[in-house]
């Protein structure tokens, strides 16, 4: 009876170390899907600006059509002044 119990302990502690390598094993596997999918995220995140930058083919403003009301009172561009005062041409002297 005494042999019997020991091998039967013994079949479950090769039953519970195979159980422990199976779940290191699936806890590897999780950690590599979820670093893989961090990564893919991370390089789609960086690269989707160059692909956005290069899949136009036209300008955002088209130099054949006039510019629109808005872009008429701002200018073009924001900094670049505007059409009733005109850019600043005094020069600052630097302190």
């Amino acid at each position: 009876m005494q042999a019997l119990n020991t091998s039967a302990l013994l079949d479950f502690l090769q039953q519970f170390r195979a159980m422990d390598a199976l779940i290191k094993l699936m806890s590897r596997v999780r950690n590599l899907v979820m670093a893989t999918g961090l990564l893919c995220f991370a390089a789609g995140g960086l690269s989707f600006p160059f692909f956005l930058a290069t899949s136009r083919n036209k300008p955002i403003i088209d130099p054949s059509k006039p510019l629109p009301p808005q872009a008429t009172f701002r200018g073009p561009y924001i900094n670049t002044g505007s059409r009733d005062i005109g850019p600043d041409s005094t020069t600052y002297p630097k302190m």
